[in-house]
């Protein structure tokens, strides 16, 4: 029972603080009451990460992003009906910032993968291959020694946040002003929230 209330305080903290644009704003991307995406892109972010070891920090960014009114796409609350897969990489092709949250155990399935079986994988090659902008979140993250792709050694080299739960506020200012309007390969502006 102690489990049942710790999980609730910060959801209760997180519905008490929230601006209309975590509560149902058309223009962020919310989920309306039958479950219907209001928000059907164009997204400003993706967010990539292992749902065993770090959904809820990814949903967490989603919702501190969706509070800075930047339309944020994440699968358990943005895909429609249809197929999955394609939904995913549609939005992938969308959005100008692919923000991949890095926890341990995150790329375990994508070592040794050169046929891109695990699907966290395919995103990684689907973003460095359209060029978006990446932004590792390290949570804590300590990267393997061990056979990964290309897209995988890329983007373990691009400037990333490191997520501070103690300064939170901090760590997603830092996080947004990284964020680009367009890809990389396109004209770049800074993103206007």
């Amino acid at each position: 029972m102690k489990w049942a209330l710790a999980l609730s305080v910060p959801l209760i903290f997180l519905a008490i603080n929230a601006t209309s644009s975590t509560l149902g704003d058309s223009a962020t991307g919310t989920v309306g009451h039958f479950g219907e995406n209001i928000h059907a892109g164009p997204w400003k972010v993706f967010v990539s990460y292992r749902r065993a070891v770090s959904r809820h920090l990814a949903m967490l960014i989603r919702v501190l992003l969706q509070r800075e009114i930047v339309p944020t796409f994440i699968d358990v609350e943005d895909l429609g009906a249809g197929h999955w897969d394609e939904q995913l990489l549609e939005a992938i092709q969308e959005s100008p910032n692919f923000v991949i949250v890095l926890s341990n155990g995150t790329l375990d399935r994508a070592i040794g993968d050169s046929n891109y079986t695990d699907f966290l994988h395919k995103e990684i090659k689907a973003a460095v291959d359209s060029s978006r902008n990446i932004i590792p979140i390290f949570d804590e993250y300590t990267h393997p020694d061990a056979d990964f792709s290309p897209e995988i050694q890329e983007i373990m080299t691009y400037q990333g946040v490191e997520w501070n739960h103690s300064m939170v506020n901090a760590t997603v200012d830092r996080l947004i002003s990284y964020l680009r309007d367009t890809p990389i390969n396109s004209t770049v502006t800074k993103l206007d929230p």
